[in-house]
């Protein structure tokens, strides 16, 4: 067999070749199909040499050019002495299923032709027809031309008529909304005005405010002067209740009598016994009288009887003692100072009469020599509370603050329930600058002595 129904598929899907008519198709693929073998057989995508087609038509349209096939009888070519063709069953159900499908693809570009030409036929009809009427019926043509454009520009008119009127709708909504929007200006106007007056009500009024506390402040400032004022007079009323009470402090009073740190006045210190003739003989009835006038007050008729006991007994000390403490009670310190030397060259041995000259040096304000005195003092009595009391008084006098403070301690080993010593030391430590020692020591005085005003004034300073 020349050919094969590969070769027959690949010449029907030719893209040239125009599918006109389903049975011609078929017509021709039957009448090859019965061909002998020994025949010319078609090519594959081309006619055999002798058959020629009635036309060849040749669109002038974009599309891909086509060949037509004629409905005429195809001719069919025998061979000379060959057998003919025998198909397998195979063969004529694949031959079947092809040309059924040649047939559809055919039918289906047939009718897509036809819907084009029927569209193209119908456009072309209306545009002759339009042209005959020009040509034959110019005034007709002139007259439906007037009568369009009448229409058109009635038209027109009346979208512009409604434009227009939209317009003028516009500017009535416009005129309304300048109109409320006037209003609505006035009357923010008037808010803004009422806002202003308040707004101005407000700053005078916190004017007025900021003026009442200025004139508050003013008073404050008076009364803080005032205050002032009242805290000076008190700290110099302190001042001078301290002046007085370091004044009590080199005070002596009758039979011995030592200044005390406990602010309440002072101790009495007893003389010891001794041997002396005076003491054993009657006439010390003139010591015991002498004292009795000095706790009475009575310090010159003291003296004059002190001065008689010396003159008619020298050797006494108890005169002599006596004799130095009435004089310094009488503010006569250089004559007390020498009635307390001649009781010392008597007996050196007594604390007393080294205590009374220190406290008396002090008063002249000789304050190393009253310092001397001390410790001879001490080294006789080293656990006398009132020598360490005024002999750190005299050290902070001589601005010798460490050592002050160190005699302070050491009268606070002996007692530490003694109010004026625990304020003496404060002072001494606010003049060292070491102010929270200071009122520590500030406050151990206030918890012992709280009703002392001078101890809560120096701690608030």
């Amino acid at each position: 067999m020349a050919f094969s129904t590969q070769s027959l598929t690949q010449w029907f899907n030719e893209p040239g070749v125009l599918r006109m008519q389903s049975s011609t198709l078929a017509i021709l693929a039957l009448a090859t199909l019965l061909a002998p073998d020994g025949e010319q057989a078609v090519a594959a995508g081309s006619p055999p040499a002798n058959f020629v087609p009635s036309a060849i038509a040749t669109p002038q349209s974009s599309e891909v050019p086509y060949r037509v096939i004629s409905d005429s009888q195809p001719e069919i070519l025998f061979a000379q002495a060959e057998p003919q063709l025998e198909l397998t069953q195979s063969d004529v159900r694949e031959l079947r299923q092809l040309i059924l499908a040649v047939a559809n693809d055919a039918t289906t570009a047939t009718d897509a032709n036809v819907q084009r030409s029927q569209s193209l036929d119908y456009s072309i009809t209306l545009l002759n027809t339009l042209l005959v009427i020009l040509t034959f019926f110019p005034f007709a043509t002139i007259l439906l031309f007037l009568v369009v454009r009448k229409l058109v520009v009635q038209e027109l008119v009346e979208d512009v008529k409604k434009q227009l009127t939209n317009v003028g709708e516009l500017e009535n909504s416009l005129d309304n909304y300048n109109e409320k929007a006037e209003v609505y200006l006035e009357q923010l106007n008037q808010e803004i005005g009422k806002h202003k007056q308040k707004i101005k009500d407000e700053l005078q009024d916190i004017v007025n405010r900021s003026e009442l506390s200025k004139a508050s402040i003013q008073q404050i400032e008076a009364l803080k002067s005032q205050f002032m004022m009242h805290l000076q007079f008190m700290v110099s009323e302190a001042q001078s209740e301290k002046d007085k009470i370091f004044q009590e402090l080199y005070k002596i009073k009758p039979s011995l009598t030592l200044d005390s740190p406990t602010g309440n006045g002072t101790r009495q210190v007893k003389l010891e016994k001794t041997d002396s003739p005076f003491t054993k003989a009657d006439s010390n009835d003139f010591i015991k009288q002498a004292e009795r006038l000095m706790k009475e007050g009575r310090y010159t008729e003291a003296i004059a009887i002190y001065q008689k006991a010396t003159q008619q007994h020298p050797e006494v000390y108890e005169a002599w003692f006596g004799l130095g403490h009435s004089l310094s009670e009488e503010e006569q310190y250089e004559a007390a100072i020498n009635a307390y030397d001649r009781a010392n060259q008597i007996n050196p041995k007594r604390f007393e009469c080294w205590y009374n000259r220190g406290n008396t040096l002090g008063k002249l304000q000789r304050y190393q020599e009253a310092l001397e005195n001390y410790d001879k003092a001490l080294e006789i009595q080293p656990e006398r509370l009132e020598i360490w009391y005024n002999r750190g008084s005299i050290l902070r006098r001589l601005e010798r603050y460490e050592e002050a403070i160190m005699a302070y301690d050491k009268a606070l080993n002996l007692s530490p329930k003694q109010p004026q010593i625990w304020y003496n030391r404060a002072q001494v430590l606010v003049g060292l600058q070491r102010f929270e020692e200071a009122i520590v020591s500030y406050d151990r005085a206030i918890e012992i002595n709280p009703q002392k005003a001078e101890f809560w004034v120096y701690r608030g300073i």
